[in-house]
């Protein structure tokens, strides 16, 4: 495992966020004693926003992070998962569900990406769930993307899923201000809860698009919600 000194940021640069990832959990009941934890989060990419990175780390404990000091819970306090599936192409969403966990006990989150040097990327934040608790009914799935303006990727940021709380479908696509589409990102059915999708400020052609207005448009069983993106050269 490489110290923090000597970690670079894959993806999401570290000025953007605290971490290279953005992880995000939803708790699925299990047994009456047990539950299981789904991880979601996006890959990040072996240099920038391309590419495909070689490993992931993924630990947890049922103590907090005392302060700012990641390090010290990272190497002394929390427990590995073990192996989990290689990362995919940069900006795909990864899932990754950890079972038979106590239900009811609370469980901290941290992940980092390590290319094939093991160089390694920073902490990605810190995501808490307790085990067996279901997520709350979803009202709106209040989007934002950021940063914005962008110059080379957005991080978009939703409450997914039905307002009873159900999973329920979702479909997120970038048109350009003449209603031509230029990416679809996302198209499938997601569990309640917050979800993440990183555009990279690319079109479908694998082509960084022009400097300009673009409309993100996420529908979803909450409703049909449009946010502007700013992309500067």
């Amino acid at each position: 495992m490489a110290s923090s000194s000597s970690r670079r940021h894959h993806g999401i640069p570290g000025s953007a966020l605290a971490g290279a990832l953005l992880l995000f959990v939803l708790a699925v009941p299990g047994m009456a004693s047990a539950a299981d934890v789904v991880l979601h989060w996006t890959a990040p990419g072996d240099d920038g926003n391309v590419g495909t990175a070689s490993t992931y780390m993924l630990r947890y404990s049922l103590q907090p992070i005392a302060g700012t000091d990641t390090l010290d819970w990272w190497s002394n306090i929390s427990t590995s998962v073990g192996t989990i599936p290689a990362p995919h192409v940069a900006g795909t969403r990864e899932t990754f569900t950890i079972a038979s966990l106590d239900s009811g006990a609370t469980y901290y989150w941290v992940i980092v990406t390590c290319d094939e040097r093991l160089q390694c990327s920073g902490y990605s934040n810190v995501a808490v769930k307790v085990a067996g608790v279901n997520s709350t009914n979803v009202a709106s799935a209040d989007m934002i993307g950021y940063p914005n303006p962008a110059s080379d990727h957005v991080t978009f940021r939703f409450q997914a899923g039905t307002t009873s709380g159900s999973p329920g479908p979702a479909r997120l696509t970038i048109y350009d201000l003449n209603g031509r589409r230029v990416i679809e990102l996302l198209n499938e059915v997601l569990p309640a809860g917050e979800q993440t999708v990183l555009w990279t400020c690319q079109s479908d052609q694998g082509n960084h698009v022009a400097p300009g207005l673009y409309n993100a448009i996420l529908e979803a069983p909450t409703g049909r919600e449009i946010q502007q993106i700013v992309v500067l050269p």
